[in-house]
């Protein structure tokens, strides 16, 4: 069965005449990285496999008429073939003469059935880091055959000058004039790359801001969002040590996430978002898909588009447009998403305090919103914010004594909930936590109640 695929996805053939499998297997590569194409028996697969030229082959030892290894076999006599992976699983018993004649085949992997989907990724995606580093390997080798081989003539034009010393000293030394003339234009090259840098750095800000400014420029119901938004996710990034260059591109995408808007008619932008009916949330949801798709014409972007993209993804995986889930999610798109919801919440037209607007994304932190960028925004609106000055504290979770007031829940570093806010911990309650701990570590911050 021949799939559609898309450009530049890992393409992956699985073979197995156990069509109950094979349902299991598709079901595995949905919502993953890979395209999936299956065959029922070898010689349907070597067809599959000249005309999709797959980057990875998945096939059962045992099929009807050629088998697995015998597959192999014909799939390594195959040019364009070559250098596709090809892993061998078995359900039965093999012996170790099996495993090695499946490797002089051709196999690079041999996996015993059952196994889950994590096993067969974890592996799918060690043999394709093989394979790069293969690649590369192969890259480098040329490039030193190349080098050698430079080498070799050089060294024999060097032979040969010095034979020709005496008489060729004028010769000689206009070929260090030259030399030297092409050292220094090789220096000027190199200061032009850098300078032409310099400018794609340069320019890649501009646009960062002149888009920013086309966002500002147009009539819409809360201006200010989104320099505000970046504001508080350049706080709450450099919170969570990240680096530098992955710091610029969050506070890139929170200037240009609501660039999609600008597609949308003028009445709509000037609504509030708390009387939009059903249809427009809907068609709202798209504009990050749209300002995404928007940044993605501009070289250097790529990371701030995929960012934009995913601001409405839930922890939980129920989210839109991918489903992405817990860390797949971009952490650039896990701290607008919160700050998003805050900033409207407090800021843009609302009578909302800062403390009922963390208590409502308290509320749906560990399903929608992360559960290590809520703590950053409490600990960024406990320093910052005028109305929960003197109501909450920090303090770490050693610190912790009988009597005190949760002020927000608390949660493991994986966005469990372990207890609520507003719990009053008791010499109990600091003892589960103690002991939960050591299961599954919990955030360091714990916020009190003043």
């Amino acid at each position: 069965m021949e799939e559609v695929h898309d450009a530049g996805r890992i393409k992956v053939l699985y073979i197995d005449d156990d069509s109950d499998l094979i349902t299991i297997y598709v079901r595995f590569f949905e919502k993953s990285d890979y395209d999936l194409s299956t065959a029922s028996n070898a010689e349907e697969g070597l067809s599959l496999a000249r005309d999709l030229v797959p980057d990875l082959i998945i096939s059962d030892v045992v099929l009807p008429g050629m088998n697995g290894i015998e597959l192999c076999r014909m799939i390594r006599k195959e040019r364009h073939l070559q250098d596709t992976i090809f892993m061998l699983v078995t359900g039965i018993e093999v012996d170790s003469g099996d495993i090695v004649e499946g490797f002089r085949a051709g196999a690079d992997e041999y996996l015993m059935k059952p196994f889950s989907r994590d096993e067969l990724f974890v592996r799918i995606d060690a043999l394709l880091r093989i394979q790069r580093l293969k690649d590369g390997g192969n890259v480098l080798k040329r490039e030193i055959t190349a080098l050698r081989g430079d080498r070799d003539r050089l060294r024999g034009e060097l032979e040969d000058s010095r034979s020709f010393l005496a008489k060729e000293k004028e010769i000689l030394n206009s070929s260090l004039k030259q030399m030297a003339m092409m050292v220094e234009e090789r220096d000027k090259g190199v200061k032009e790359i850098l300078r032409l840098e310099q400018c794609l750095k340069n320019d890649h800000k501009a646009l960062v801001d002149l888009l920013a400014q086309a966002i500002e420029s147009k009539p819409q119901y809360h201006r200010g969002h989104s320099s505000s938004v970046a504001e508080i996710a350049s706080v709450i990034s450099k919170m969570m040590d990240l680096p530098d260059d992955e710091i610029e591109d969050i506070i890139s995408a929170a200037r240009l996430h609501e660039l999609g808007k600008l597609c949308i008619p003028e009445e709509l932008a000037m609504k509030s978002p708390t009387l939009y009916s059903q249809a427009e949330q809907d068609l709202l949801v798209l504009h990050p898909l749209k300002g995404s798709g928007m940044l993605k014409m501009f070289n250097g972007c790529e990371r701030i588009s995929r960012i934009i993209r995913h601001i409405h993804e839930h922890v939980n995986g129920q989210g839109f447009p991918d489903g992405l889930k817990k860390d797949a999610i971009p952490m650039g798109s896990r701290i607008i998403a919160a700050v998003n919801v805050f900033d409207n919440l407090v800021y843009r037209g609302e009578t909302m305090t800062a403390d009922k607007a963390l208590e409502m994304i308290d509320s749906h932190t560990g399903s929608v919103i992360d559960a290590g960028v809520m703590v950053c925004l409490r600990r960024y609106v406990s320093r910052n914010s005028g109305d929960t000055q003197g109501k909450t504290i920090e303090v770490r979770l050693y610190e912790v004594k009988p009597g005190m007031t949760l002020a927000a829940g608390l949660y493991t570093t994986k966005g469990a909930k372990l207890l609520h806010e507003n719990t009053v911990l008791t010499q109990d309650t600091i003892n589960q936590i103690a002991r939960y701990n050591k299961i599954d570590l919990l955030e360091e911050t714990v916020f009190i109640k003043g």
